[in-house]
């Protein structure tokens, strides 16, 4: 009779770990080239703490995972959040259907993906396989 749980959030966080830390994130990114964001956008203006304007877009038929991602954000946050230096990897621990790793790969950043569910794993390797650029794969685990 009225009673449902219909005030979800309409957020998803995103947690970024990175090291090392050295002091401080300025005195971290002139030693290690890492550390600090890439938050300036297109017209010069930087990205607020808020992701939004981005659409789901048509998933794949194979692609049954529940909360597919859409890939222009996960590429908007790679972009963001990927160390600039050449000598990170990104860690996703959590890979579902693989847009964070498929948006990785097509930015040429290295990437491990973890996935607790075996059933995803065909999906992810699939949405991998069907880029042609093989440059920062890992095997998935």
């Amino acid at each position: 009779d009225g009673l449902q749980s219909c005030l979800r959030s309409e957020w998803e966080a995103i947690v970024v770990l990175q090291k090392p830390l050295k002091n401080n994130y300025s005195q971290t990114y002139l030693e290690f080239g890492t550390g600090q964001f890439f938050t300036k956008s297109g017209d010069g203006r930087f990205q607020s703490n808020i992701l939004e304007g981005f659409k789901r877009e048509k998933s794949n038929s194979f692609n049954v995972h529940c909360t597919v991602k859409p890939l222009s954000l996960m590429k908007k946050v790679v972009d963001i959040f990927a160390p600039r230096n050449g000598s990170g990897i990104l860690l996703d621990p959590f890979a579902g259907s693989g847009t964070t790793l498929l948006a990785a790969k097509g930015a040429g950043v290295p990437y491990l993906g973890i996935e607790i569910e075996k059933s995803y794993m065909p999906i992810i390797e699939r949405r991998l396989s069907d880029t042609n650029d093989e440059q920062g794969r890992l095997p998935l685990c």
